[in-house]
This record gives C-alpha cells, sequence and structure tokens, in this order.
C-alpha cells in the first residue's frame, strides 16, 4: 500500500468515525428528550375532572419545586380519600384554594 493509499484509507476512516460521534451525538438528544417526556409523564399528577379537590391536589403536587419531590404517590380512591403511601387519608377543600387533611378529630390545613 502506498503512502497516498495509506492516507486516503485514514482520511475515510476519520470521516467515518466523525458521522459515527455525531449520530451518537443525535441519538444521545433524543433518549434525552424522551427521558424528559417519561418523566414529566410519571411525575405529572392528573385529576379527575370535576372533583374539585383532586383539582386542588393535582395543583399542589404538579407545583412543587424540582428540589423538592414528592417522593410518595398520591392515589385518589373516592371523592375526597386517597391513599398517601400506605395510609388512606381524607380531604376537603375550604375557603377556595385550602386543602384539609382529617386528623384525630379536626381538619389541618395541607398548603
Amino acid at each position: 500500500m502506498s503512502n497516498q493509499e495509506a492516507s486516503d484509507k485514514i482520511n475515510e476512516l476519520t470521516k467515518e468515525i466523525e458521522n459515527l460521534n455525531k449520530t451518537i451525538q443525535e441519538k444521545d438528544a433524543k433518549i434525552a428528550s424522551q427521558d424528559a417526556k417519561l418523566r414529566a409523564l410519571f411525575t405529572t399528577y392528573i385529576p379527575k375532572k370535576g372533583d374539585r379537590i383532586d383539582m386542588e391536589i393535582a395543583d399542589l403536587i404538579n407545583n412543587r419545586p424540582e428540589s423538592d419531590p414528592l417522593k410518595i404517590m398520591f392515589l385518589r380512591e373516592s371523592e375526597g380519600v386517597y391513599r398517601f403511601g400506605q395510609r388512606r387519608v381524607q380531604l376537603k377543600c375550604e375557603q377556595g384554594n385550602d386543602i384539609k387533611v382529617r386528623v384525630g378529630g379536626g381538619f389541618l390545613s395541607v398548603n
């Protein structure tokens, strides 16, 4: 193999490596985009339409600072009744957006 042929082969392989690196970067960007979409889907609480309490809970959960993610899942069982981790809690809304949780014989404000 002549020096020119070796040089041409090196240039060809260099271009192939550059193309592969570009493809890897594009795939990495696509993966990051899909990951962000999945995280948004799984970290967004979607309320039941027409349920005022559930809509307020969704607002409270979805507007938490990202640095303080909710580590325990809120699951709606019925109107005003939720599963918070392994505990069943009763909630109600008072005076606009004030969410209250039943504690003993009374209610405490959540927000």
